[in-house]
């Protein structure tokens, strides 16, 4: 008889790991959960044992730089949800998926057919790529196992990427026009200088202004772009820094208390958070383990924490209304509204309205916030060129006065 090596949560809290003879991968997984356990991880112990020495995918720190897109992220689970399904096993999809995804994608494919072959779980294997799959993605997936709901599982997830990716080029859009509003602002302030260079003995209006144009290009040369250049060298490295793992905990609090980002994020931790949930209640999970996976679905490790230390009252009876109000996420009313679904038992329901109003709140508040990104970059830019012009008419009628009053002049 085969013999599965697993990694799984016990009921109190702890971990367990060991081995354990089964029939097949889902006989283990019914004796497992017959013992109260939570399976993280299970796999052939010989398959197991002779990819101890393979090396996992680590983080790369250019990753940030050129990220898999999130359309081909979707497309990913898009097509492993439609072939599972339609009852073809993860080895069979893995394989088939590999000549319709390309990229780095295609080395994941790749080894997941090999590693569902072997019995090993699809979240598991998932993990193995930190950098092209988040937390939340892993989370889903094995929510997804431990629930039987593997292609609902896949379609949250192919909608969470699809909304990405709009998001993504909403956010490229915008910076493409602030760039464009903005450039003014940094261009135009310096005219006025090109007056105070200007040859005054010159009777040919081009040559008195060709020392003034030498000039404001010697300015921008040596005084603006070096200014842009480190600008856009802090910003990548920003970037970097906040995608290392360390900066993880920094990162999600950061996401929570910004005044425009934390709206969209706070939107998209109750989509993910109600949804998984949702999965997890109909799979008539024990509210307690079904609150910890959900609150790892969340992909923030702040509102996770506080999820996590809000399901230990649930396995004394306690209320998931009061779980929620400890998130600082969701308002009063939400609050209330699941409040009462548990009084009523439509706690399923409840979920599913709640997951799909915060799927509408992201979708309005990008809108909103798009339309007043550019409008706020019109208006600085506009603000940026009328002091410039004010500051250059200054010194324009300035440079005439000095004009005149200069002893070469000649009425």
């Amino acid at each position: 008889m085969p013999v599965f090596r697993y990694e799984a949560r016990t009921p109190d809290g702890g971990s367990e790991a060991g081995e354990i003879p089964a029939k097949n991968r889902g006989h283990a997984l019914v004796l497992l959960r017959a013992r109260g356990l939570l399976v993280d991880v299970l796999a052939d112990a010989k398959q197991a044992q002779a990819r101890q020495g393979e090396p996992r995918g680590r983080h790369s720190l250019l990753y940030p730089l050129c990220p898999v897109r999130a359309s081909s992220l979707a497309f990913l689970f898009d097509q492993l949800g439609r072939l599972l399904s339609a009852g073809v096993t993860p080895h069979e999809a893995f394989g088939a998926m590999q000549e319709r995804v390309g990229g780095r994608l295609r080395r994941v494919c790749r080894e997941g057919a090999a590693a569902s072959a072997s019995g090993g779980s699809i979240s598991a294997h998932l993990a193995r790529y930190p950098s092209y799959f988040g937390p939340h993605a892993i989370a889903i997936m094995h929510v997804g196992e431990i629930s039987g709901a593997l292609p609902e599982a896949c379609q949250e997830l192919q909608h969470q990427f699809e909304t990405d990716q709009r998001v993504a080029w909403h956010m490229l859009i915008l910076k493409t026009y602030l760039l464009i509003n903005l450039l003014p602002c940094v261009f135009v302030p310096s005219f006025p200088g090109m007056l105070k260079h200007i040859d005054q003995k010159a009777t040919i209006g081009w040559e008195a202004l060709k020392p003034g144009l030498a000039w404001y290009g010697q300015h921008v040369l040596h005084a603006i772009v070096p200014w842009l250049a480190a600008a856009f060298a802090v910003w990548l490295v920003g970037k970097v820094v906040l995608a290392l793992p360390g900066a993880t905990g920094f990162r999600d609090r950061l996401s929570l208390s910004l005044p425009v980002i934390s709206g969209g994020s706070k939107r998209t931790i109750k989509a993910r958070f109600t949804r998984t949930l949702e999965l997890l209640t109909k799979a008539a999970v024990p509210p307690d383990q079904a609150l910890k996976e959900a609150a790892l679905a969340t992909g923030n490790s702040v509102v996770a924490a506080r999820l996590a230390g809000a399901a230990a009252p649930l396995k004394q009876g306690g209320r998931m209304a009061d779980a929620f109000r400890r998130t600082g996420v969701f308002n009063p009313s939400e609050v209330s509204l699941l409040a009462t679904a548990e009084q009523t038992g439509t706690v399923e329901g409840a979920l599913s309205q709640l997951a799909s109003k915060a799927r509408q709140e992201r979708g309005d508040f990008l809108n909103l916030a798009s339309r007043g990104g550019c409008m706020g970059g019109l208006i600085v830019s506009a603000i940026c060129v009328v002091f410039a012009a004010a500051a250059g008419w200054l010194t324009f009628y300035r440079t005439i006065f000095a004009i005149f009053e200069s002893p070469d002049w000649q009425p």
